[in-house]
């Protein structure tokens, strides 16, 4: 049943009724216990969030505040940002006449080179560095 159905079928009082007269008074009361049970458990939940959003709220303010009286600005954290390193390359292999068709040994081996090695060459013939 979905959750629409559900909603539906509560809201309406003779289901709710029919329900009781179906099932008993102590099954009525046990499904009242759960539905109880589940509401607490949302209502902590959300609880537990205002919380922790307040807290973290706190913290910001405080780290303000110091940041200002120290003579920054929120804004002047994202100058901060560091770029991402480039990956240091070990060796790096160049064609034979000394063109610019490199392949740093990373990755799928260009044709050029596959070609080369075909005919018996080796990587070292190629090492650039």
């Amino acid at each position: 049943m979905e959750l629409n159905e559900v909603h539906k079928f509560l809201s309406n009082k003779k289901n709710i009724a029919r329900l009781f007269k179906q099932n008993g008074s102590s099954y009525c009361e046990k499904l009242i216990a759960r539905f109880n049970d589940v509401n607490e458990k949302i209502k902590e939940t959300e609880q537990l969030r205002l919380t922790e959003e307040k807290e973290k709220q706190d913290k910001l303010k405080k780290v303000s505040e110091y940041m200002l009286s120290i003579g920054l600005k929120p804004n002047d954290l994202l100058k901060i940002r560091k770029e991402p390193k480039e990956p240091k390359i070990k060796y790096q292999y160049i064609d034979e006449n000394n063109n610019q068709l490199t392949w740093s040994g990373r990755g799928k081996m260009p044709f050029w080179l596959s070609k080369q090695l075909e005919q018996g060459k080796s990587l070292d013939d190629f090492l650039a560095n």
